[in-house]
């Protein structure tokens, strides 16, 4: 639902992971750093301490220069924080978020 809410198309790739597309890659190509075009992975995972980790993997379009570059950051670092929010609102504990 929060993927939904912001744009993204979504698609299943395993139980626990998802492929979370907007924008247009042909457009991005054409008109650069004015489309931002998505492409993350996101998987959910247990990890060692019991505790459960959501993971974004994000594209970087290198094509769209620096500035395309840094809004396909942006709505990566969105996605994350509506996610928290929609797991926060579920009454899931969320300890950190970090960025790579």
């Amino acid at each position: 639902e929060a993927a939904h809410s912001l744009g993204f198309k979504m698609h299943p790739t395993s139980d626990w992971s998802f492929q979370a597309g907007k924008g247009n890659l042909a457009g991005s190509i054409f008109v650069g750093c004015f489309i931002a075009y998505c492409d993350f992975g996101v998987s959910i995972s247990t990890v060692p301490d019991g505790n459960t980790a959501v993971t974004i993997g994000r594209n970087v379009p290198w094509w769209t220069g620096v500035i395309g570059v840094k809004r396909v950051q942006g709505k990566c670092d969105e996605l994350g924080n509506a996610l928290g929010q929609a797991l926060v609102n579920r009454q899931f504990n969320v300890l950190s978020h970090a960025r790579d």
